[in-house]
């Protein structure tokens, strides 16, 4: 969409501008050999904005009795591309995360200013001199499951990538990450789990004779410890729990969070203490209250759905947590 504007301001002197603006979402799909025998497809999601507005001033004027046409203005642009990748689809269908390796986030900006004359001295002589500036900036975010995104609480900081030093304690798996670190992020694959008429077995169903149904099991969580404008933002996991607030909570107050899947509010669905609580619904927007306790805070939610089309299994059930300290 572009709007355009044209005033007269005098006999010989106008003003023009324009503001522009655009949406785009593409999704490409295709398949390829991962090795001699084995072809797997594959998916890469594309949402980009653009947007930008520009000012000049256009003149005629008279130099040594010669017409003198003129402009001088600025122009300011800004494009945003979320780029997603997501491997092993099956019928066009994702059935995991998002590959956050290769899955990045990109901003460009630019600003100009510029200015023009022609002046016409005679048909054979008509010299032109003009001059621009341009300012460009931009990032480019990317995050793997091997590192953790830092913000700085107050937010004057780009986010920024953190090596995690990773130990194996008992059955579980620590990761200790540096006092700068503001959140931590985490996505884990709990794997298959079919049913059987003597129980449960932890692998696919078409792995398991006599299977009735699966489950795949996936796994995502927030870890706030400290608070600010990077509180209340997404972090581009897919299935999260965002706070409404940028404000550390105390004990007793009632904190407002918003679901979101894929990047989307999700309606409908429990937050809780965990998933045995009784817990509260969403409402259209997403969102949901908690009653903030004493120390830690754990707010569970979890988003299960069918399945068809995959042979291991036909219930895809994604759990997400918020876990933070009341001050």
């Amino acid at each position: 969409m572009r709007l355009d504007l044209r005033r007269e301001l005098t006999d010989s002197i106008k003003l023009l501008g324009f503001v522009y603006g655009t949406h785009q979402t593409y999704t490409r799909y295709f398949t390829r050999p991962i090795n001699t025998t084995t072809w797997r497809q594959r998916e890469e999601d594309y949402v980009r904005d653009v947007s930008g507005f520009g000012l000049s001033l256009n003149g005629l004027s008279q130099l040594a009795g010669a017409p003198l046409k003129w402009t001088a203005g600025t122009e300011q642009y800004r494009e945003t591309t979320q780029f997603e990748f997501f491997d092993g689809t099956t019928q066009r269908a994702r059935i995991g995360l998002p590959v956050f390796k290769q899955s990045r986030s990109y901003a460009f900006n630019s600003t100009s200013a510029f200015a023009e004359a022609e002046w016409s001295f005679s048909p054979l002589f008509r010299p032109t001199v003009g001059v621009r500036a341009d300012r460009y900036t931009g990032d480019c975010t990317t995050r793997g499951p091997e590192v953790v995104s830092a913000t700085d609480p107050q937010c004057n900081t780009p986010l920024t990538t953190v090596a995690l030093n990773q130990m194996t304690v008992d059955d579980a798996v620590q990761v200790q990450a540096p006092a700068t670190a503001a959140l931590l992020t985490v996505e884990f694959d709990n794997g298959f789990y079919s049913k059987t008429l003597r129980g449960t077995v932890n692998k696919p169903m078409n792995e398991v004779p006599g299977a009735t149904a699966a489950t795949w099991a996936l796994k995502t969580g927030k870890y706030l410890t400290q608070w600010g404008a990077n509180a209340q933002k997404p972090n581009g996991l897919r299935l999260e729990v965002v706070p409404m607030t940028s404000v550390q909570p105390k004990a007793g107050d009632v904190l407002t969070v918003q679901v979101l899947w894929e990047g989307k509010p999700l309606e409908g669905v429990k937050v809780s203490k965990g998933e045995h609580d009784e817990g509260v619904k969403t409402d259209a927007t997403g969102k949901a209250t908690y009653k903030v306790e004493a120390e830690q805070n754990f707010v569970w939610t979890e988003r299960r759905a069918k399945f068809e089309g995959d042979p291991h299994f036909d219930l895809l059930a994604v759990a997400s947590n918020l876990v933070f300290m009341a001050r």
